[in-house]
């Protein structure tokens, strides 16, 4: 069977949605984050990546390359209920899609060749989505998920690219290596010292080369070079709720500790629920005791996207539940979704500093990892975050 998946892309999309909301932006430098110089880059616009800012940077650097860029704060408020409206665009027409992030779809069009030409149904649905919605989007159509997002960049900005099957090696061919999906920078610098540049000479080397030096992430790269790649879709639907939890190696009774990994949990929910704009109002904990005995507690809290209001209710609510008795596991659910917006805020508290604060923390964590910016009462260790 001939596989045919969809890579969608919104092209700039927090800049594209600021133009939206103000056109004068049109053909500007706009950078969004980094209002201040000790800020970061979250998006750019084509015209600010002509002076070589990009996402991640420093802001003290993106002002001394674009001094004259329009640097916005950012509005998660409003690209996530964007977001919401392509989602829904692409729900009402697509067989099978996966949502990989705010503003990146996977559609699975397998099958669909005998009855419509994939092709076009591709493009048909990308001018809905520009038609419905006003945002730009571009779209790379191939045999598997790595190849369609590899020709989505290629197609980029506001455009489509069908990479047919059988013509993947002469597709991938001349790209630069670090057009390659996951190739990280330092990967890139160790094979261009080698004198490896392109797709075509990285698969010269060939796979018994590649596994000596990378190992199983070799094996990987092996496949990419040679066209190959997942069609596995994981559909997309309406979360009721967002959940972590954790089973012990060795059974814990320190509150603390018990304490300190549930505030990790939460903000990394937290962040999650801050990319798709939507609060939470129920707060749920999971105990099970050294005798697997499960105990699921819940209440209900004030409408909260923000960790540092999630971590009080959760203390308070654990030190009520929990009886010392020792834990093979813990867990910790948000519910009851609400949109931002929807309430009324706290007249008391400072909104407009807590978002500029969380805005520079969300920005690092998309791009270096959900890791790499801790809360010090958060437990510090990816171990205790394993589902």
């Amino acid at each position: 069977m001939k596989h045919f998946l969809l890579h969608m892309d919104l092209d700039s999309f927090f800049v594209s949605v600021e133009r939206m909301k103000d056109p004068t932006l049109n053909g500007k430098p706009v950078i969004i984050g980094a209002v201040g110089r000790r800020g970061v880059v979250s998006s750019c616009s084509y015209e600010a990546r002509q002076f070589g800012v990009h996402s991640a940077m420093a802001g003290f650097k993106a002002h001394a390359l674009c001094p004259n860029g329009i640097f916005l704060r950012g509005d998660m408020e409003s690209y996530a209920k964007y977001s919401r409206m392509v989602t829904q665009i692409i729900a009402e027409k697509a067989p099978l899609f996966e949502k990989a992030s705010i503003d990146e779809f996977y559609v699975d069009l397998t099958g669909m060749d005998k009855y419509f030409g994939c092709y076009q149904w591709a493009q048909e649905l990308r001018h809905t989505i520009t038609r419905e919605t006003g945002l730009p989007i571009s779209f790379g159509l191939a045999s598997n998920k790595t190849l369609a997002k590899m020709a989505t960049n290629q197609a980029k900005p506001n455009g489509h690219l069908f990479v047919e099957h059988g013509q993947e090696i002469e597709f991938l061919n001349p790209l630069p290596i670090k057009e390659i999906p996951s190739l990280g920078k330092k990967t890139q610098e160790f094979l261009q010292l080698r004198k490896i540049h392109t797709v075509e000479e990285l698969r010269g080397i060939g796979e018994a080369q590649l596994l000596e030096w990378f190992g199983k992430f070799g094996q990987g790269l092996w496949r990419k070079v040679n066209g190959k790649g997942s069609v596995t879709i994981q559909p997309y639907s309406e979360r009721k709720s967002i959940s972590k939890e954790h089973t012990f190696h060795v059974d814990l009774s320190d509150s603390n500790q018990l304490k300190s990994i549930l505030f990790g949990m939460a903000e990394q929910l937290a962040h999650r629920l801050r990319l798709e704009g939507r609060m939470v109002t129920n707060l749920a904990i999971k105990m099970r005791t050294a005798d697997f005995d499960t105990i699921t507690r819940q209440t209900v809290i004030p409408p909260t996207f923000y960790e540092h209001e999630l971590i009080p209710e959760i203390t308070t609510f654990f030190e009520k539940i929990y009886h010392k008795k020792p834990l093979r596991l813990v867990g910790l659910r948000l519910a009851g979704f609400v949109e931002k917006g929807s309430y009324q805020t706290n007249v008391f508290e400072d909104f407009s500093k807590n978002k500029k604060l969380y805005e520079g923390i969300d920005s690092v964590k998309d791009k270096f990892g959900k890791y790499s910016i801790q809360r010090a009462s958060s437990t510090p260790r990816k171990r205790h975050d394993q589902r």
